[in-house]
């Protein structure tokens, strides 16, 4: 992540004790016939006390096994049609899968260097696609019309707890972002006044890692391109067809910032391919110093193309930190005084600082602009005068008293639009 996004207390609560209700369901599944479960030839279901049985053993729905139960069995043709092919598999395999479900799920509430146990291919089993269509409509439900109150071991306000309830907890916890904290480059919401729209994106995609559909710390809302167009559904942890650990992930919620701890680089590309990159330059994250987070950042690129999104738009970026640049200057007290490379890197230095505390998380791209306009910096303090960047100011301050009557021009005609 760009942005560090803040973990969501209730959320957590909630879904916890949804992704604890999934494995108790399995473990009822696993120890019977699929034919107790669920009758395809009548469309009957046995299933109902078996699972009053084991949600007897489970300390968080034991008050309440059996409206929990019938809320499960009475949505018999998408919960319990899935959860019959798992039960066709064999007692090892099944009993694996399930404790391979409860070891992946505590793994990602608290990442070490550990590989996850469940992966649902193409290639898998019917029984293990089973078990993933199961968890798959849970996810669903969650999303219209929400899981009933009864389903949970803490008191909430209304009568269901949805996806809408997510989002609207991860702005009031995060209510200084308002870009995608994946990328930087776009807001990730939309609002009208009713409600929000977002992508909420599975960072292990639940095609493949079922049992963390709706897992708290594998959700988070962010912008379309990321989710839809960038990321997709390919696999995190399959990096070069190697399998990699799940903490070299820059995951949701839990590893610092990449923001506080890397910084952009402004390299020149090879002049020779201007066909192929028009543009002379390129952006690149790097690690910031005395920080070892490479792996992070190889893996925020691989997933998300995040360099290469910010080189393709660079343009766009520069001309937004130069638009930036002279508004800053307008308004300082520059605008009085002759202009020098030794006033102009000064001042490019403090708008470095205000973009980095008043706009990163905010604008689109404020964080590439920061070490842009560092890049603006580094080329005036080495070039002087014959800089072009204080030539494109230089030329800008003799036309500052032209745009000085444009500027209040257009203050008097905005002021008189209103009735």
């Amino acid at each position: 992540m760009i942005h560090q996004v803040s973990r969501l207390p209730q959320d957590d609560k909630y879904l916890t004790d949804i992704l604890a209700l999934q494995v108790a369901v399995l473990k009822a599944a696993r120890n019977i016939p699929d034919i107790d479960i669920f009758d395809h030839a009548t469309g009957n279901s046995n299933f109902q006390l078996i699972l009053e049985n084991q949600l007897a053993q489970e300390r968080r729905f034991r008050d309440r096994r059996e409206e929990v139960a019938r809320w499960i069995t009475r949505k018999s043709a998408t919960l319990l049609k899935p959860l019959s092919r798992f039960a066709r598999g064999s007692q090892q395999d099944k009993d694996d899968f399930v404790q391979g479900v409860i070891s992946d799920l505590n793994l990602l509430f608290r990442p070490h260097a550990a590989s996850l146990s469940i992966f649902v291919l193409d290639n898998a089993g019917d029984w293990q696609k089973g078990a993933r269509d199961f968890l798959y409509v849970f996810y669903d439900l969650w999303k219209d019309p929400g899981f009933d109150k009864i389903l949970f071991s803490r008191s909430m306000a209304g009568e269901k707890y949805s996806r809408l309830d997510f989002i609207a907890e991860f702005e009031k916890e995060n209510p200084g972002i308002y870009v995608c904290a994946i990328c930087d480059g776009s807001g990730y919401k939309t609002k009208t006044e009713s409600r929000v729209y977002t992508s909420v994106e599975h960072y292990l995609p639940r095609s493949i890692y079922p049992h963390f559909s709706c897992h708290p710390r594998n959700l988070i809302p962010i912008c379309s391109f990321c989710n839809s167009y960038i990321k997709g559904d390919n696999d995190p942890l399959l990096r070069d067809q190697q399998r990699i650990g799940i903490s070299e992930l820059p995951l949701p919620y839990q590893q610092d910032a990449l923001k506080d701890k890397a910084w952009v680089a402004y390299l020149q590309r090879n002049p020779y391919n201007k066909a192929e990159h028009p543009h002379p330059y390129r952006l690149e994250l790097r690690s910031a110093r005395n920080v070892d987070n490479l792996s992070l950042i190889i893996s925020l690129n691989h997933l998300y193309k995040v360099d290469e999104r910010w080189s393709g738009v660079l343009e766009q970026i520069e001309e937004q930190a130069f638009r930036r640049l002279f508004q800053f200057l307008t308004l300082s007290s520059l605008g009085g005084q002759a202009l020098t490379p030794t006033n102009l890197s000064s001042q490019l230095r403090t708008l470095m600082a205000i973009t980095d505390l008043e706009n990163v998380g905010k604008d689109p791209y404020a964080f590439p602009m920061v070490w842009l306009l560092k890049a603006f910096r580094d080329q005036l303090e080495q070039e002087k005068d014959q800089s072009s960047v204080y030539k494109s100011i230089r030329d800008w301050g003799q036309e500052i008293h032209q745009r000085w009557i444009e500027i209040q021009d257009r203050a008097d005609e905005l002021h008189n639009r209103v009735p």
